[in-house]
């Protein structure tokens, strides 16, 4: 997802929706990119199943390949 983008929470729905129906019980992971250009608090809580980076600057890449990792080891 497009982290800085001011429509991200229809974004979000719409793309989840469509992966549960296409992939239904099938680990999902949520990535928000371009961390760097937006604030904290105007994205959902992170949680085992978010991550936000920043492609751009590299920040949250270690938190990403973690997590991934986890989720092919489940």
């Amino acid at each position: 997802m497009d982290g800085s983008s001011p429509d991200w929470r229809e974004q979000s729905e719409t793309s989840e929706k469509l992966i549960t129906e296409l992939a239904a019980g099938v680990p999902l992971l949520t990535v928000y990119n371009k961390q760097d250009l937006t604030l904290a608090e105007d994205l959902p809580p992170q949680n085992g199943e978010t991550v936000y980076l920043s492609a751009r600057t590299g920040d949250g890449l270690d938190a990403l390949k973690e997590r991934i990792a986890l989720f092919v080891t489940r």
